[in-house]
């Protein structure tokens, strides 16, 4: 209601200095060219007279310059060439109106135009000099029809304005509030998903825990995923339909975790093999109607496999196109099925309906891509994928190389990452020397004081440091770090740290391929 009144008062004030502005236009051509036709026609009237006067033809004169005052002019002075007054018309103005002072009201609605007439042609023998007055209300009428005739017009052009503003402000309004939602659940979902992550290894592998305890920790933890699940949905759903250059890697790996965490209790894993081309799979596509085809391809490979068995997801290049492959050790599809499958409403499961099937053969075929679907009845099922390849974006790092490395510093704000990390390098039995940081000011110092100490170091950055004002692009930036460091977040698919990292010339590895480090 605020902004409504801002911008009707806005409205109200642009449109009184425009008709302002348009009326002071208007008025000042209607009295220049009314003027310029005045002159025009005394110089005209002027000359004829001049005319007269050479041939001495006096009474003439009178009667032209009378004509003349009826129909174009208020008045009409001759005077000689000492300046001496000859006749006025009419005569009823006095001898003296051409010399008196006029009022302020009379300069400003009076015009006087004053030409010289000569007895000869080369203008040496000055015969006097003819004084024309006339009035510019004559015109006042033709302004006002004017103005009003342009208000008309510019009236429905301003309203369009006004509701062209108003549709902005309120989409700048609604765009601002959904960025602000968006990045609550981001930064909410960011925090509790590594926490979560980490809960759920310890409630699998912890060998010194009892079954009660495990349990508790595996129920808090799908409650956590429920509530997660829940904001990434209102996050889709202000995302829904757009289309973007998607990290096909980071974005299977996500939904990789989410399926194994789902299909604990059945005793089915998913396991992702990603080549080393696969890292820099980027396409075009609804990265949300991505999650959601590949959910449902692998919750229906599940349905068809036994306890115990795994579910093969790959991801690879193939020439111009990028390369998704599931694969399961179900009961697999009849032949005389294959040819009909994947068509609405067609379905051979107990229970199914043949939608979700469809749904992402249309989806797919929508971005420019190709499903297929190979079956042998008995032995399992394989669905390929093939999606076009995007331009690998210029932020994107495609790996995290440690060969020829004397030191790994990580700066990330979170204890858990530390620990994945470590793990990591352990699993590579690198001997690199490590330094973990938990904060920009930590970070700042050690750096102060070891700095030339480093042979050939390699430093990952976290983007967001928590509550900390610096970034790990500010970092990187303020100590020249650009060509030793990588930028090791969850945004790497916002706009914004992508903007910032490509203008400071920083690469963005996802952190949700943490575990791909030195691959």
């Amino acid at each position: 209601m605020n902004n409504e009144k801002k911008l009707t008062k806005h409205f109200i004030s642009l449109s009184i200095i425009v008709s302002i502005s348009l009326f002071i236009i208007i008025s000042v051509s209607a009295f220049y060219y009314n003027y310029s036709i005045k002159r025009e026609s005394a110089f005209h009237i002027s000359k004829v007279v001049e005319g007269m006067l050479k041939s001495h033809q006096y009474r003439e004169v009178i009667y032209s310059l009378s004509n003349a005052k009826s129909e174009s002019f208020d008045a009409i002075g001759y005077y000689d060439f000492e300046g001496n007054r000859v006749f006025i018309l009419p005569p009823s103005l006095g001898p003296d109106y051409f010399k008196e002072e006029k009022s302020l009201f009379s300069k400003l609605t009076i015009a006087n135009i004053t030409v010289d007439i000569f007895f000869d042609d080369k203008g040496e023998n000055r015969a006097g000099t003819i004084f024309y007055a006339f009035n510019h209300s004559n015109v006042i009428g033709s302004i006002l029809l004017v103005w009003i005739i342009g208000i008309l017009f510019l009236f429905p052009i301003f309203y369009k304005y006004k509701t062209l503003i108003k549709s902005g402000i309120e989409r700048d309004i609604l765009e601002e509030k959904n960025r602000g939602i968006k990045e609550t659940v981001r930064q909410v979902w960011h925090d509790l998903n590594q926490p979560m992550q980490l809960l759920y290894a310890l409630a699998e592998n912890g060998r010194e825990m009892g079954d009660y305890e495990r349990e508790k920790i595996k129920s808090a933890c799908d409650d956590m995923q429920s509530i997660l699940d829940d904001l990434k949905e209102k996050r889709d759903q202000l995302e829904k339909g757009q289309i973007t250059t998607v990290c096909l890697a980071a974005s299977i790996k996500e939904i990789i975790e989410k399926e194994n965490l789902k299909l604990s209790t059945k005793k089915i894993t998913v396991q992702l093999s990603i080549t080393k081309k696969g890292f820099a799979a980027f396409s075009d596509l609804n990265e949300n109607e991505l999650k959601r085809i590949m959910c449902n391809l692998i919750d229906n490979a599940a349905q068809a496999s036994s306890p115990m068995t795994s579910i093969n997801v790959e991801l690879k290049q193939d020439g111009n196109s990028n390369l998704i492959e599931i694969k399961d050790e179900g009961h697999g599809i009849k032949s005389e099925h294959l040819a009909v499958i994947g068509k609405r409403g067609v379905s051979f499961r107990e229970g199914g309906n043949g939608v979700g099937l469809n749904y992402s053969i249309e989806k797919v075929e929508h971005w420019g891509g190709k499903f297929s679907i190979d079956s042998k009845y008995g032995k399992g099922t394989t669905i390929r994928i093939e999606l076009p390849k995007a331009d690998v974006p210029s932020w994107f790092s495609g790996t995290v190389a440690l060969d020829g490395i004397n030191e790994f510093i990580l700066i990330d704000d979170r204890p858990v990452i530390h620990t994945l990390v470590e793990e990591k390098l352990n699993k590579l039995n690198s001997n690199v020397t490590r330094y973990f940081h938990r904060s920009p000011q930590e970070f700042e110092s050690w750096y102060s004081k070891n700095k030339k100490n480093l042979k050939s170091p390699f430093f990952l950055f976290d983007y967001d440091m928590g509550e900390e004002e610096k970034t790990g692009i500010e970092l990187i930036q303020d100590y020249d770090l650009e060509s030793s460091s990588i930028l090791l977040t969850n945004f790497y698919d916002d706009s914004t740290v992508q903007i910032k990292a490509d203008h400071a010339k920083v690469k963005i590895f996802p952190k949700g391929l943490i575990e791909y480090i030195g691959v």
